[in-house]
């Protein structure tokens, strides 16, 4: 009898495991069926990528999207192009080779529950294999975090890139959720904080390159005429200044002090490390920088 109920109970548990392994293999067709079997509907050459669903016996109870975007750059990627500098290789062998392994599980690592709330540098420090925190804390590593957590705040904020004012219709300034929401607000800072180290060199070009990209070619990018007319509002109000500047370093700056101030010096530099573009005079040699 016991020989008996041990062969049922080990051909439910070979079933269980053999449904397991082909659910892939359903939500891929399910995934074409749902696409009316276009091959490329959840390729990169379109702006959306299926991220998970809830099915109910044969039918779709609930989908989840994210729009994805070619200029995004994977964690893994983005440490490949930071690695070859020389402040990187000065780190031991061994760390650099933990960092690889831990940039190469970071975008998945992010998502889990722990790490939500945390973000990239969060994530960083809760994978394995350990680094040492002087690792953690060098300037380079923190860059691409802030960089990740840039990137990720417009994946999950429909490509909109982090800004605390949008200009309406009739020129009037309106607050952003980045004003008021703790991603929104870590977000923005991060983009000051990397432009303030790019006026001292603090920061590798391939980190400043993608977060130029980032901003180029987001949804909500401000066209160069609109720049132009905040930046005379702006001197109009203040005669005794050319133009905004990004602080010196970031040690308590804060969105409570002059937040349009910082915003137009941000978007401004900004475009001006954008490459290829045509900028009028006025944003060219406007000094946001010290």
């Amino acid at each position: 009898m016991n020989k008996k109920v041990f062969v049922v109970l080990g051909a439910l548990s070979l079933a269980t495991v053999s449904a397991y392994a082909q659910r892939p293999l359903k939500m891929a067709k399910l995934t074409e069926a749902m696409t009316g079997g276009v091959s490329s509907a959840f390729s990169q050459t379109v702006p959306v990528s299926f991220v998970g669903a809830e099915v109910l016996g044969r039918h779709i109870a609930r989908a989840q999207f994210m729009q994805t975007n070619r200029v995004y750059v994977s964690s893994a990627d983005l440490f490949k192009r930071v690695v070859p500098l020389s402040s990187m290789q000065k780190l031991p062998a061994a760390e650099r080779k933990a960092l690889e392994v831990k940039f190469a599980q970071l975008d998945l690592a992010v998502k889990t529950a722990q790490n939500r709330q945390l973000g990239y540098i969060g994530a960083l420090w809760n994978t394995s294999p350990a680094v040492t925190a002087e690792t953690l804390q060098t300037t380079h590593v923190q860059s691409m975090t802030q960089l990740l957590d840039i990137q990720r705040y417009m994946q999950l904020n429909d490509h909109n890139f982090p800004q605390v004012f949008t200009i309406n219709e009739g020129g009037w300034l309106q607050t952003t959720d980045c004003m008021t929401s703790v991603e929104g607000n870590r977000a923005f800072l991060g983009v000051v904080d990397l432009l303030v180290k790019e006026q001292t060199g603090r920061v590798p070009q391939a980190i400043i390159d993608q977060l130029v990209a980032l901003h180029a070619t987001a949804r909500n990018a401000m066209s160069i005429p609109q720049l132009v007319k905040q930046l005379e509002s702006w001197r109009s109000a203040n005669a005794t200044m050319d133009a905004p500047r990004l602080p010196s370093n970031v040690e308590g700056v804060s969105l409570r002090n002059n937040p349009e101030a910082l915003w137009l010096a941000a978007e401004i530099r900004l475009w001006q490390l954008t490459p290829e573009i045509e900028l009028p005079e006025i944003l060219k040699n406007a000094q946001v920088t010290h």
